[in-house]
């Protein structure tokens, strides 16, 4: 159903309106949600984000430039750019490592499928990253996940997708090191992931209200 047919309607579920990313680019398209402020589509519910902190934004540019340097053309390296992870789903991970494509995903959006890697750099969004947004990943088949921890100074290692969960999971900490599994060969010390340790409380671009 298009956002057209559902104003029309008046059709939604639980009392909340249920957007498709079709509904949700029309949005964006048509002014309907402000340029200037972030937000994801969670499955089928817009979500508001907060600004990104000093400690998340730095963490972040780091570890684009190291993943960009050591994978060269083998690989995309998104940063908070949307990914679709089906027809009602459409997130910003800080980072995403996708499968080279020829146009560089310059005629359409990547899905799950186009994933090798997603990485989110979290400060005060670390609950929900941990929880929902992490059984979005499963459910979609995102084959690994990392969260880099700042408050705890912690990387988080999700792989192998069952369902809603993920089979395999590790807890790293600086002196130990990392490589996605799709690029073996890019290892990383986790204490460059972790680069910026957690600053007091900030924004980090975790959905308002959040939990």
């Amino acid at each position: 159903m298009t956002m057209a047919t559902a104003v029309r309607t008046g059709r939604h579920a639980g009392g909340r309106w249920r957007f498709s990313v079709d509904d949700y680019l029309w949005l964006h398209e048509a002014g309907r949600i402000p340029e200037d402020v972030r937000t994801e589509l969670i499955d089928g519910e817009i979500r508001v984000m907060s600004p990104t902190g000093p400690p998340h934004g730095s963490s972040t540019m780091v570890l684009h430039q190291r993943l960009v340097q050591a994978l060269g053309e083998r690989a995309h390296v998104w940063c908070q750019t949307d990914v679709q992870l089906g027809l009602h789903t459409m997130v910003v991970p800080d980072l995403t490592v996708l499968r080279s494509e020829p146009s560089g995903y310059a005629t359409r959006l990547p899905n799950a499928a186009d994933v090798l890697l997603i990485i989110e750099v979290a400060q005060s969004s670390l609950r929900y990253d941990r929880s929902r947004k992490l059984r979005l990943y499963a459910r979609a088949g995102v084959p690994e996940v990392w969260i880099a921890a700042l408050p705890e100074q912690v990387l988080d290692v999700y792989r192998s997708s069952e369902g809603a969960r993920y089979a395999e999971t590790a807890v790293l900490r600086p002196g130990d090191v990392v490589a996605p599994l799709a690029l073996p060969d890019v290892v990383l010390d986790v204490a460059e992931v972790l680069r910026s340790r957690f600053i007091g409380a900030g924004g980090d671009g975790a959905p308002l209200g959040a939990t």
